[in-house]
């Protein structure tokens, strides 16, 4: 049952990727220009982009399974204690050395676009929901396995699809739709049997 309901997450994806493909040769052909598709000058390393989130995702599926690995033989707030550490050691080297233009961006942008205070709620709120976000997954790993996780992530689409249709009138193709039932019906059917640690 496990793998037939990561099998048909699996179909879900691949119809939201055959979907904007779709999309994309019916906007190529639609443009009779020798230059090539106005997409194609906007967005002209797709084929890399699609490639970094494939290989994303396959590491983000990967840290998972380790974490969900070193979470049952070891303490959770052992976990969350090292994490947080070298996360934030990491982040702020990253940071300094790659996106220091942004950040000051931020701290140096204009009043009238957003002031300062409104912009220390953003910072405060982002790091406590990303804080909140690693404690509920490493006690969802504690309780299930990463295969779970990782399925159920999938959903997460269907937030933003609500958030276009409703504060933008965008309304996703009915390729995404397809998709989000399969993806969904995926993950109930993954959470039919047992989990596979009690084998």
């Amino acid at each position: 049952m496990h793998c037939v309901g990561a099998i048909i997450c699996i179909i879900g994806i691949v119809v939201n990727v055959l979907g904007d493909y779709e999309s994309n040769v019916n906007k190529e052909g639609d443009d009779n220009d020798s230059q090539g598709s106005v997409e194609d000058d906007t967005y002209p390393f797709k084929i890399r982009g699609d490639t970094l989130a494939i290989m994303g995702a396959l590491l983000y599926g990967l840290n998972d399974t380790l974490t969900e690995r070193l979470l049952k033989e070891y303490d959770v707030k052992e976990y969350l204690g090292v994490m947080g550490l070298f996360g934030s050691i990491i982040c702020f080297v990253q940071g300094a050395l790659i996106e220091r233009h942004s950040m000051l961006d931020f701290f140096e942008m204009d009043e009238e676009v957003c002031n300062s205070q409104k912009r220390w709620m953003l910072l405060a709120a982002s790091a406590i929901f990303g804080v909140l976000s690693y404690i509920g997954m490493a006690y969802f790993l504690v309780k299930s396995e990463a295969a779970l996780l990782n399925l159920s992530l999938l959903t997460g689409v269907l937030w933003a699809a609500l958030f276009s249709v409703v504060a933008e009138n965008i309304f996703p193709s009915s390729h995404f739709w397809i998709s989000l039932v399969s993806i969904g019906t995926g993950v109930f059917v993954y959470e039919m049997a047992p989990s596979p640690m009690l084998f």
